[in-house]
C-alpha cells in the first residue's frame, strides 16, 4: 500500500481515512474532468456538506475544497477548485458496488464539463 500512486495521492489523507472509517474499506476513487461552478453548487445544495475550505473576498464566499456525502449512500465527493478560475475537479470515494449509480448521477452534469 505504501507505493500506491494516482488519485489516492491527490486527496488529503485525512479525507481518505474519514471515508474509509465510514464505509469500512479503503474507498475506490473516481477522478473526473473539471466542471463549471454550477455543477458544484448543485452537488452541494442537494447533498450533505461534511467539510469545506472557503475563501471570502469581501463580497462572495468561494469553496476551495469540500467533502460532500452523497444522499443516504456511502458515497462521498471530494472537490477542489482550480486555481485562477471557477472550475472544480471531483473525486468520488465509494465502494465498488456504487460505481454505476455515481456514474449515472455524474452524466446529468455533462453540460457543465469543461475541456481544459
Amino acid at each position: 500500500m505504501e507505493n500506491l500512486k494516482g488519485n489516492i495521492e491527490k486527496i488529503p489523507s485525512k479525507i481518505i481515512n474519514f471515508v474509509e472509517s465510514r464505509i469500512g474499506i479503503l474507498p475506490t476513487i473516481i477522478e473526473t474532468e473539471y466542471y463549471k461552478l454550477e455543477a458544484t453548487k448543485e452537488i452541494v445544495e442537494k447533498n450533505n456538506m461534511i467539510w469545506s475550505d472557503k475563501f471570502y473576498d469581501g463580497e462572495n464566499i468561494t469553496h476551495n475544497y469540500g467533502l460532500v456525502k452523497f444522499n443516504d449512500q456511502e458515497v462521498y465527493i471530494f472537490f477542489e477548485k482550480r486555481k485562477d478560475d471557477y472550475t472544480y475537479k471531483f473525486y468520488i470515494l465509494c465502494n465498488e458496488k456504487n460505481i454505476d449509480s455515481i456514474v449515472f448521477y455524474l452524466d446529468k452534469f455533462k453540460e457543465y464539463r469543461t475541456i481544459k
